[in-house]
Order: C-alpha cells, then sequence, then structure tokens
C-alpha cells in the first residue's frame, strides 16, 4: 500500500514504470529471439543489416528538421498540430529523396562504407526512414500529452511484428531489414490510430507553419546539425567497421549492440522521454526540483551501473558463446572492448536530453560537433597507422564513455544556474 500510495504521488516514477515496463517486454522478445536470429543469419547478414541501421539513424536525425522537439513546449493544440505537419512532410521529402537520387543517378549512401545494396534496399530504407519518423514525431506528441501508455504498447507491437517476420522471411537475403520495416510499419499504424482517435484532424495551415518555424528556428538551425552529429557519433562504428573489415566484422559488432547497447538505450530512452516532458513543464517554475531530479537519477543509476558493467567486462564472452553459439564469441570480446560506452549510456543517456529541454542547443551542438570529431579522427589516425581493430574499439568505447560525463557536467552546470 505504502509504494502504491508513493507512486501515485510521483509522476516521474509513475510514468516511468509505464515506459520501462513495456519497453523491457519489447525487448525481452528481442532478446529471446536473439539465439534463434543468430542461427538463421550470418554476422554477413548481421553486417548489412547493422549498415542500414546506422544510415537509418542517421537520417532520421535531420529528416523533420527537429520540429518535433518543439512540440512539448507548443500550449497551443492547433499550433501542435502543425508541427506534427510540417515534420512529417520533411519526413517523407527525404525518403522521396533517396529513392529518387538512387533511381536517377546510381547513388546511394551504402556505397559509401562498401556495403552491397539494391533497388529493393533502398525503398526498404526510405519505407524504413517514413515509418521511425512520423513514430518519433508522434511519441513527442504523447510525451507532451504524458500518455507514456499507447508508447508502450506500440513498442510491444513492433517487437512482435519485427520478430515475426525477421524469422519468416529468413531465406530472403533482406530478411532482417525486410522484418525490420514491417515492426516499424505496425508501431506507427498504432500509433496514429491512437492519436487521431484523441485529436481531430486539421486542415494543413501553411501561413501558420510559416510562422512556427520562425518561432522554432533554433531547432532546425542548432539541434538538426546537434542530432545528426550525435548519431552519427553512434553510428561510425558500424560504419567504419563495415567499410576497414567487411560485413563480417561488422555484423559480430552489430550483435553487441544488440545484446547489450540496445536494452541500455531502451531504458534510457525510457527515462529520458519522461525526464524531457518533466524539464519542459517544470524547469521555468521549478528548477531547483528539476536539478534535485537531475543529480538523484544520476547518483541511483550509477550506483547500479558500476557493479553491472564490471560484470559485464568479466563475463561477456562466456555468456556469448553459450547463448548465440561458440561463433558469436568474438561478439563477447568486443562488448568488453567498448564497455566504457556501455557505462556512460547507463548513467547518462536518461538526463540526455537536458540541454534541449532548457533551451541550450548551442552548448549541445558544441559538445556533439566535438564528440564527433575526436571519435572520427581518432578512429581513421587509429586505422591509417596501422593499429589493431581491438585498439580501434577501445578507443571508441572509452571517448564515447567520457563524453557522456561531459554531457553530465553541462546539463548539471546549466540547472545548477551557473
Amino acid at each position: 500500500m505504502a509504494i502504491s500510495s508513493r507512486l501515485k504521488n510521483n509522476s516521474f516514477a509513475k510514468n516511468f514504470l509505464v515506459l520501462f515496463s513495456g519497453n523491457t517486454v519489447a525487448q525481452l522478445i528481442a532478446i529471446l529471439a536473439s539465439p534463434i536470429m543468430t542461427r538463421l543469419y550470418s554476422p554477413e547478414d548481421f553486417g548489412v543489416f547493422s549498415t542500414y541501421s546506422s544510415i537509418l539513424i542517421v537520417l532520421l536525425t535531420f529528416s523533420s528538421l527537429c520540429f518535433e522537439k518543439a512540440i512539448p513546449l507548443e500550449v497551443s493544440k492547433s499550433n501542435r498540430l502543425q508541427l506534427i505537419y510540417m515534420s512529417s512532410i520533411s519526413i517523407l521529402f527525404v525518403a522521396f529523396l533517396n529513392i529518387a537520387v538512387y533511381g536517377l543517378f546510381h547513388v546511394s549512401l551504402f556505397d559509401v562504407f562498401h556495403a552491397p545494396t539494391n533497388t529493393l534496399l533502398q525503398w526498404l530504407l526510405s519505407l524504413g526512414l517514413i515509418f521511425a519518423g512520423i513514430y518519433q514525431v508522434l511519441s513527442y506528441a504523447n510525451i507532451r500529452s504524458k500518455d507514456f501508455r499507447s508508447l508502450t504498447t506500440s513498442k510491444i507491437g513492433q517487437s512482435w511484428g519485427t520478430v515475426g517476420a525477421q524469422i519468416s522471411v529468413f531465406k530472403i537475403g533482406e530478411g532482417l531489414i525486410i522484418g525490420d520495416v514491417v515492426g516499424r510499419a505496425i508501431s506507427v499504424t498504432m500509433l496514429i490510430r491512437h492519436f487521431f482517435k484523441h485529436n481531430r484532424w486539421q486542415k494543413i495551415n501553411f501561413q501558420q507553419m510559416k510562422k512556427l518555424a520562425r518561432t522554432y528556428r533554433q531547432f532546425p538551425l542548432f539541434s538538426t546539425f546537434s542530432t545528426m552529429f550525435n548519431s552519427l557519433s553512434l553510428q561510425l562504428i558500424i560504419l567504419l567497421l563495415m567499410r576497414f573489415y567487411g560485413s563480417e566484422v561488422a555484423g559480430y559488432y552489430a550483435l553487441t549492440q544488440k545484446a547489450i547497447g540496445i536494452p541500455i538505450t531502451l531504458i534510457g530512452i525510457a527515462l529520458s522521454q519522461v525526464f524531457y516532458s518533466e524539464v519542459a513543464n517544470k524547469f521555468s517554475t521549478e528548477r531547483r526540483a528539476v536539478y534535485r531530479l537531475y543529480t538523484t537519477l544520476i547518483r541511483k543509476i550509477t550506483i547500479f551501473a558500476v557493479p553491472a558493467i564490471v560484470l559485464l567486462i568479466l563475463v561477456a564472452p562466456t555468456i556469448f558463446s553459450l547463448v548465440f553459439g561458440e561463433a558469436w564469441r568474438i561478439s563477447g570480446e568486443f562488448a568488453q572492448l567498448v564497455s566504457g560506452l556501455f557505462l556512460g549510456q547507463l548513467i547518462f543517456m536518461p538526463i540526455s536530453q537536458v540541454l534541449y529541454a532548457t533551451g541550450h542547443q548551442k552548448t549541445q551542438l558544441a559538445w556533439d560537433v566535438g564528440r564527433c570529431i575526436v571519435v572520427f579522427v581518432g578512429m581513421l589516425g587509429l586505422y591509417h597507422f596501422g593499429f589493431s581493430m581491438e585498439i580501434v574499439l577501445l578507443y571508441f568505447g572509452c571517448t564515447m564513455g567520457l563524453s557522456y560525463f561531459v554531457l553530465g557536467f553541462l546539463g548539471w552546470r546549466v540547472l545548477k544556474g551557473e
């Protein structure tokens, strides 16, 4: 009874538990299916899939011009709907542009990283972008209304759809990618249906859009580039492994990311979505309360994160070989090398939206650009001077982990008012 009463009075904890429970179930479905996937698909298949996923994530960062981040800040319901339209139109344009460029010139982002491609892959990439992009936009509308339950159910639907489709079409070379697109289609359909149950359709108003574009111009001017560099820093490892060492090595790292990185990311996203909502609503009036929440979150997560990562370093290769098969032991060794990244993500991803939510887009941009340059130049230099793949991965893990601690310090200074 005491716990139930405390949850009712603590909206942050209640909302987090809703998102966390849903994300846990969604991720559990994917984890339980992973031993099947590693026996149906080869490391090369995972390598191509991870390249597709990395390109999709990078496209996702700028395709909406980041106008969706303004949705939780907007008071007017009519303006929020127009922001949704603006973001969605921009996503559709980028998706169409991808198909058009490949169709006319046979130029593809896959070519840059020496990954195989064809017309089907380009269509799947564009469809994946549309589904993932519109889902991301609507998720910010849910953050604004604090409707976290529909986000939870849609994530579970996505996991079931992805796993089911990937198992069903494993004989097709692009099976992993097809499954991903099917899962995203299911999740966005669920969110769209839910959204229009509670919101009336409104005509597109270009004059209103123009005014909103001026009001929130800092998002496309700063947040778009900031988010793009942020994603590039995270995705560079897959893309450069693909280019330097081929699809097999990229595939081994993809399983590392799938088994360790994605669960951490989902937990972090669940917390960060609730945290973003709290900061957007309370920063201007209850700054001290937001500061206390910020420091409490970091302190409590650190107590759990440090021993968890130490355990990962000790047992990762053994666990990977037992669960996924001896051939995938290398993925466990990769997990040891990039454990610094996982530590930083586990502690600081929940509060990673703090600079956006408090209006410090320029600071966020400087951090993202700086991190991307340090990661890219360092990895490129190590490869150029003949250092081993293991050293390249260790450098990536250490620099990425350290960068999250820098972000945590920047957020602390902003909230403390320095």
